[in-house]
């Protein structure tokens, strides 16, 4: 009788656990975090807040309508935090490129909607070539964007960007939190229940003219708006006219947060109900012997 009032218990338990609302995941921004632009040795930038990015971007449109589709390639620079040192922040002594690549959907006049394949790789030096050591990499979560405030007549006017990408590698050496600690053991690290993102907010401004030397991918010298594209996209790009529709050559300027996410522990109830159905088996194997 024992025995069974226990499992009764134990799935009363693990029931209750399974109907009740899962805790909600705790996100804290970083504040007063280090990136150091060398590695080796320790020279850090304190980051009160945000680092700065500033860059352009390649988009091509295929349209079905007032429906598209895009894929977009981006490269950033980051050269100083918090406004840089006019504005009380701070200027990197070298520098990090940001590589952005990314697809999604959307609606003429409505919203964009990146799909979760986004990319962005975060590399040590200002040319973001192939011989530049990658620092960090974070995958896309979400993203979305505003087709607001059309500059020149464009169809598919930019708008404002908001990213969310959690990192998924992080060199040593490179992102400190405020006490000095490494953050790469934490992104390493996939025992734990914390996830640290990348939260980017942007203001995309259309740039007319050509798009040329999208082809030289692999030298900084080749043209900024589409490095990277043909690395990633097929069929290549060789050239292409930016006009407003189909093509979009655009200049991006923002900032970049990052912020921890403390995923929620098991519940007690579901613990509870776990360790009922052990004491439970506990038991049977001591009746068993005793017989």
């Amino acid at each position: 009788m024992l025995k069974k009032s226990l499992l009764a218990a134990a799935v009363a338990v693990s029931l209750i656990a399974a109907s009740a609302p899962a805790s909600a995941t705790v996100n804290s921004l970083l504040v007063n975090w280090k990136l150091d632009d060398s590695g080796v040795p320790y020279t850090p930038v304190n980051v009160a807040d945000y680092v700065d990015v500033v860059g352009q971007a390649l988009v091509t449109n295929v349209f079905t309508g007032p429906s598209f589709s895009f894929q977009e390639s981006g490269r950033f620079a980051i050269t100083t935090a918090d406004g840089g040192i006019p504005n009380s922040g701070l200027n990197f002594p070298t520098g990090i490129i940001g590589l952005f690549t990314g697809t999604g959907t959307g609606v003429i006049g409505g919203t964009l909607n990146f799909n979760t394949d986004g990319l962005l790789t975060v590399k040590k030096g200002i040319t973001g070539d192939a011989a530049d050591t990658t620092i960090a990499i974070f995958q896309l979560d979400l993203g979305i964007a505003g087709l607001n405030g059309c500059v020149g007549g464009c169809t598919i006017p930019p708008g404002n960007v908001h990213l969310e990408l959690k990192a998924t590698y992080m060199l040593a050496d490179y992102f400190f939190d405020s006490a000095n600690a490494d953050l790469a053991p934490m992104v390493n690290n996939t025992l734990d229940n914390i996830d640290l993102y990348a939260i980017v907010n942007m203001t995309a401004t259309e740039v007319d003219g050509l798009v040329t030397n999208v082809k030289l991918i692999d030298n900084p010298a080749g043209g900024g708006a589409g490095f990277g594209y043909n690395n990633v996209f097929d069929p290549d790009l060789v050239a292409p006219v930016a006009d407003g529709a189909s093509i979009l050559r655009l200049t991006n300027n923002g900032s970049v947060r990052l912020e921890t996410r403390v995923l929620p522990e098991p519940s007690m109830l579901s613990l509870m109900g776990l360790a009922l159905v052990g004491f439970g088996a506990a038991s049977r194997r001591k009746s068993k012997a005793s017989a």
